[in-house]
């Protein structure tokens, strides 16, 4: 194989996050009888999609990030709720009703003993775990590396440090980064002198941000034999 170290992202790669959410967010506002109509959803995304890009740029933490998003949702509708205490649960219902991407456990099935799998994702551990546990590639995985342990996130140079001192015998050479993010993931990675392969469903036209690009985890293998 051209690579013997593969780095996957989790939540938009391995993790259909936006299927996932809708199912947790109906899911704990029936818990606490709150009409999840298409208001409240496209608030809180407004809100959550502007906390998420704050803390990519290190502007929030991820503990302000959790404290604020349902909080602020809730102000701004006027509605009656203790926006901490549903985070909570909220990020529970992620771990246990999380849907992975077409061709996930396929692919990490068929990778797995042939090379070294990571998990490389800018989140809290104990939710990336329970998620990847939910959809059950955990064992797959020679180890997790998120955001919250690593004491940095990606872009930054500083997580990408933390993954070449931690992996055994780490070759920049032999390792390909896989994930969905132009911002996070690819520039991180490129930056850090990785090859990058960017899934997206719709690339952008001209010059291409990544070593590879493809629309489904199912193209992956090709570019891993070629």
């Amino acid at each position: 194989m051209r690579y013997d170290t593969l780095l996957f992202d989790l939540d938009g790669t391995l993790l259909d996050f936006d299927a996932s959410e809708a199912v947790a967010l109906a899911a704990v506002m029936a818990e606490h009888d709150i009409p999840l109509t298409a208001q409240l959803r496209e608030t809180y995304k407004e809100i959550n999609d502007a906390l998420w890009a704050q803390h990519d740029r290190g502007e929030v933490t991820l503990a302000e990030l959790f404290a604020a998003r349902f909080t602020r949702t809730f102000e701004r509708l006027g509605i009656e709720a203790d926006g901490v205490a549903l985070e909570a649960q909220y990020r529970r219902y992620l771990g246990e009703k999380a849907c992975p991407m077409e061709g996930a456990a396929a692919l990490c099935q068929s990778l797995h003993g042939r090379c070294r799998l990571y998990v490389v994702t800018n989140g809290e551990r104990e939710t990336q775990l329970a998620k990847l546990t939910g959809i059950g590639l955990l064992p797959l995985f020679d180890q997790v590396f998120d955001s919250e342990s690593v004491g940095a996130r990606k872009p930054e140079p500083a997580y990408f440090a933390h993954l070449a001192a931690s992996i055994p015998d780490f070759d920049p050479a032999r390792t390909l980064l896989i994930g969905d993010s132009l911002t996070t993931d690819i520039a991180g990675g490129n930056a850090a002198g990785l090859d990058t392969c960017w899934l997206t469903a719709a690339p952008v036209a001209g010059e291409q941000p990544s070593t590879y690009v493809i629309r489904k985890l199912s193209e992956l293998p090709a570019i891993l034999e070629a």
